[in-house]
Parts: C-alpha cells; structure tokens; sequence
C-alpha cells in the first residue's frame, strides 16, 4: 500500500456569516490545510498552522461537538487565529476532499501545557464548539404571561397553527410534513414578536440555508416511515423558553422512534430525519453495512452488560386511558387477556426490569373496545420485546479504525451513525462517530457500537457473537500496522 496515499489529507474552512441579514451570506475567514501552502495562491486566506482537530455526531444531535488546536503564529500585524475568528463562525471539516461535518464556534481558549518529558511548554489556540444543529436550540422564543396577554399575534399565530395543524392530520398521516409545518411556523412567529425576539434572523438564515426537511428521504436512510392513525393532541408552545428542537423531540416516542440529522455531502447540507427506529428485521436488513478490513482497526473495546436488560414490556398508548397503573392491575384480570410482555427465561434471573414507553401513534375511537386497545399494547410490547430481550448478549463498545479514504478501499465507505457495520461475522449499529487527529499521527475514527449479534440475510437475530475475544486476538496478532 502506498504511504503517500495514508498522508492525512484535510480542510477546515472558516466561514463568517452576516448574522444581520435574513439571506444567507457567508465570507471565507480562512481554510487551515495539511499540505504545503506553496500550493495556494493567497496566504491570507490558507494556513497550515492547524495541528489537531475532533468531531463527533451521533443520534443526538445536540451531543455533536467539535475543537480545533491552532498554533499561535502571528502575521505581520502581529495578530494571532485568536484574533481573526469569531465565535458563531461556521466550521466545515473535509475528510480525503469529502466534507464530513458543519460545526459552530462557541469558545476560544488559550491553552499551555508542560510536557513531563523534556519541561517544554507548549502553547495553543483551542476553539470548541457544536454541530450546526445546535442552532435549533439556541433560536429561542419566549412566552410570559404579558405576552400572551398583550400580544394579539402571538396568540392568534399560536392558535391558527394548531387548527392548521389539524386539518392536516387525517388517519395514515406521516408526521415528517407535520414537523415541517411546526418548524415553518416557530420561526415565522418569532420573526413577527418584532420588539420582542429581535435577535435571530441571521441563525434563521443559517438554518434555511444548511438545515432541509425533506418528504422524500432514501429508503436507507428510512426505512419505515412515521404515520399516525389519528390526530395528534399537540402542546406546542409553555410558557418561558421554548425552542424547536425541544417541541420537535416533543412529539418522539423513545425507543420507538429517532429523530436526528444527517449530513448530505454532495448538497453539503443536513436533512432532518425522523424515523421509527429501524429494529424491526425488515428494517434492520435495509440499513447501510458496512464491512471493515482487519488492515484498518487500531483500538477495540468491545462486550456485553446487564446493565440494559428487560424482563417487563409495557406500550402504553396516548388517548386510550391505560396507564401504566391500570394496565398493570387489567393484566391481572383474565377477560382482558395479556396486556404487557414478559420475559420469563430472564425474570428468575433479573427480576422485575421494566421497559414502559407510551406510544403516541395509534387510532382510538370510542367505538373502539377495551380488548381490541389491550390486543394493540400486547402487540407493542411483543415489538418491544424482539427489540431488545438479547440486551444481555448483544456486544457494545467502542471501535477505532484508521479513518477511511473510500479512493483506497473498493467497496469500503466512512461509517455513519445510524448504520450497520459487519464486523466479526456479526452486525453492529453505530450509535455515534468520532472523528480525530493529531500533527504528526494518523486521522483515526471512534466508532460507537451496540446490537452486536449474528443476524440471517432477511435481519432477523440469531444467536450472540461467540468465540468475539479469540477472534480479536487474531487481527492484533497478525501484527497489522497502520503507520
């Protein structure tokens, strides 16, 4: 393998945003390269003096974060990257010329360190910061008692979204178009609170211009759709703070569904996906995989836990009038039938460990029976239960891989989040990436994993990973070497 193609090969653009207008215009500050800088025309613009960078994404958004390390190099007005960039600057980070993220500067730091080798100081600029989408909850609009009562457009806005929203929602709904409309609509009214929620229209620019919500998605990226059987009761706005991203992940249902952001790199925007959660095997088996040569894996720290295990399934469902309580004492009433789902191969061992989750996404009507409500929960719980009874011999943990260079490898792709990886004659999902380097060592990617378990060809689960710690063994044994 050629060493010239390992070389780590990276951009990070600096872009400033006019925050006061309500179009999207971005100015390019600077693009730290790892290459020669005889190869760029202006100086001013280009530098080298980037020496460690991180970034991670993952199925919260608002965990995504990243920090750059910057040497303090001054030019010749003797001013340092500390002076020339903004906080609430946009970062782009290329990968091999692919962008793999959008980030947001929040701090900057001088930082010093004396290395217990040799006592040298070393000194730096560190920048941190999050993922574009942290925006969504930055953009905040709030509401008191004097703005309701004073303000005749807040509450006319409030109250025409919510008769709109109705409209909309005729059994079968999907709930990807509901959101939009609740995401159009924020925004609109908190533009039009004028005196009120002044500031903002440049991130509203920001986001319009970097953030889609798209009806049509790659079946990939979702495999099953969100649909509602009935109009959904909505609590939009409280009073005090509220921000989008907390009334969106409002309307989610954990565990059954994600809502989360991913990066379209051709468009270099973010697509908002919303997605019941694809454990379903028809859905699993739809995933993007994976497969990771041994030549590219440096760290493992893989295993499996009690600590996630179930013994008790509970699917309550909004509007029907079960609660947990209830549901409990009908369970043990035999008319009504089986209610929860119980696992009773790891009762004697675990105990009582409940999983109840309420499931908003469902048809009650009146003429709707109690047996016919109790047979929907059962079977809830019944998914449930596939999902998750092998927590305890599904394998979670970390993986690190020499980040990929998808020209090296034929039919080898950068991991994602929300995705397969095939890996020790089993599969894996990625819960979350991490990206990273430093001056001198290799770029490397974190990988973390849960669901390891050996699954058929149609993604229904098999049996657990035996024989994992052997196999391990073998690839580090081999004596494989990235550097």
């Amino acid at each position: 393998m050629d060493s010239k193609v390992r070389k780590p090969e990276i951009t990070v653009k600096i872009i400033r945003p006019n925050y006061r207008q309500s179009k999207y215009e971005g100015r390019h500050v600077v693009g730290f390269i790892s290459r020669a800088m005889d190869q760029y025309d202006d100086p001013k613009l280009s530098s080298n003096a980037l020496i460690a960078y991180n970034f991670s994404e993952g199925l919260n958004p608002l965990d995504s974060t990243f920090s750059l390390t910057l040497t303090l190099r001054e030019d010749e007005e003797r001013r340092n990257w500390y002076d020339k960039i903004k906080k609430l600057d946009l970062v782009f980070i290329y990968e091999f010329n692919k962008l793999k993220f959008i980030g947001v500067i929040e701090s900057r730091r001088y930082t010093a360190r004396i290395s217990e080798d040799d006592g040298m100081v070393s000194r730096s600029i560190l920048l941190n910061g999050s993922g574009i989408s942290k925006l969504l909850a930055y953009f905040k609009l709030i509401f008191n008692q004097f703005l309701f009562a004073g303000n005749k457009t807040a509450k006319e806005a409030n109250d025409a979204l919510v008769a709109k929203l109705t409209m909309e929602m005729e059994p079968g709904f999907k709930v990807l178009p509901i959101l939009k409309m609740i995401y159009d609509d924020f925004f609109k009214l908190c533009l039009e609170l004028g005196e009120v929620n002044k500031a903002g229209i440049g991130i509203k620019a920001v986001l319009d211009n970097f953030i889609r919500l798209q009806e049509k998605l790659p079946k990939s990226l979702v495999p099953c759709e969100v649909t509602a059987k009935y109009p959904l009761a909505l609590s939009l706005y409280n009073m005090g703070e509220n921000n989008i991203w907390e009334i969106l992940t409002g309307l989610m249902t954990p565990p059954m569904n994600e809502l989360f952001l991913r990066l379209d790199q051709a468009a270099e925007k973010y697509d908002v996906v919303f997605r019941q959660t694809p454990f379903e095997p028809e859905h699993w088996k739809l995933l993007p995989i994976t497969s990771l040569p041994p030549i590219i894996i440096t760290d493992h720290n893989l295993g499996d836990s009690i600590s996630e295990v179930y013994t008790y399934y509970l699917a309550t469902l909004s509007g029907a009038g079960i609660g947990s309580n209830k549901a409990m004492l009908l369970d043990a009433i035999a008319k009504y039938g089986q209610i929860a789902e119980t696992d009773s191969n790891r009762w004697p061992k675990y105990g009582f460990r409940p999983l109840i989750t309420d499931f908003k996404y469902f048809k009650y009507t009146d003429d709707k029976t109690c047996n016919d409500t109790t047979t929907i929960m059962n079977n809830m719980g019944k998914m449930l239960k596939r999902w998750f009874r092998n927590n305890d011999d599904f394998l979670s943990g970390s993986l690190s891989i020499m980040t990929i260079d998808e020209r090296m490898f034929k039919n080898v792709k950068d991991p994602w989040f929300g995705e397969r990886i095939r890996f020790l004659g089993g599969q894996f999902y990625v819960e979350k990436i991490e990206h990273n380097w430093n001056y001198g060592e290799s770029m490397k990617t974190d990988l973390s994993l849960t669901r390891g378990y050996v699954y058929d060809g149609y993604g229904k689960q098999l049996k657990k990973l035996d024989d994992f710690g052997r196999k391990l063994n073998a690839i580090f044994k081999a004596g494989v070497k990235l550097d």
